[in-house]
């Protein structure tokens, strides 16, 4: 036996727009800010390591890039921390997502051109280069999305 509706509901149980999906983005954003962070951490690695006895006047640039990923990482996480609500943080993250797509791209190109031309080819920056542009795809669809709504507090 079924029991009779006696409350048609309130508002609050209406799905919000976009809430799934922007879950779900917010997820594979914390995720690709995560591998940006762990290829950010590996340059600091080889600028301490290798760079010295190969390439030492090559160290601040590879630090300020390292830098840069890290800085990237870090909004990304504050963006899903606040679930979008903060305006200055999602334009933020919708700018610095689009410039790290561009300059991802012309990494994994430039490196694509330096072999097919017989010039010095350097693996890992295409490896760099298509994590950040992940990543930036990935910052500027969410900085697109609606913005999670806050957290209710419970009723009583």
């Amino acid at each position: 036996m079924s029991q009779p509706m006696t409350d048609a509901g309130s508002w609050s149980d209406v799905p919000r727009a976009g809430g799934g999906f922007t879950i779900a983005v917010g997820a594979l954003l914390a995720l690709a800010a995560l591998a940006t962070a762990a290829v950010g951490l590996w340059v600091y690695w080889v600028c301490a390591t290798v760079l010295p006895g190969l390439h030492a006047k090559r160290i601040p640039m590879w630090i300020t890039v390292a830098s840069c990923f890290m800085g990237f990482s870090a909004l990304s996480w504050v963006a899903v921390a606040t679930g979008g609500r903060n305006r200055g943080v999602r334009t933020g993250l919708g700018a610095v997502s689009a410039v790290a797509v561009g300059l991802g791209s012309w990494a994994v190109l430039r490196m694509i051109h330096a072999l097919t031309s017989g010039e010095d080819f350097e693996g890992y920056i295409i490896l760099m280069g298509m994590a950040v542009t992940g990543h930036g795809v990935v910052g500027l669809i969410y900085s697109l999305l609606p913005r999670r709504p806050a957290p209710r507090p419970p009723t009583p």
